[in-house]
């Protein structure tokens, strides 16, 4: 789905919703071009399914991330 007329392939959506007195922004973002390897996807499982983090696993994630958004952001720039 095209979002904006600068369509790059990569996009992010995201939505407010408020439960109580609180507020939640959950975003859904393409990650495809992140280029996670399936070691990354593993890690990402384990973690959510029993919520052990790893800290070099974390870093190289983050650092994937990272490095990806700034790239988005020189584009729009």
């Amino acid at each position: 789905m095209q979002l904006s007329p600068l369509y790059s392939g990569n996009q992010c959506l995201y939505a407010d919703i408020k439960q109580n007195d609180h507020i939640f922004r959950v975003y859904s973002v393409h990650l495809q071009s992140i280029q996670f390897e399936p070691a990354d996807y593993k890690y990402i499982d384990t973690v959510t399914q029993k919520g052990k983090p790893d800290f070099s696993s974390t870093k190289r994630l983050g650092g994937k991330l990272k490095e990806h958004l700034l790239n988005v952001a020189n584009r729009w720039l």
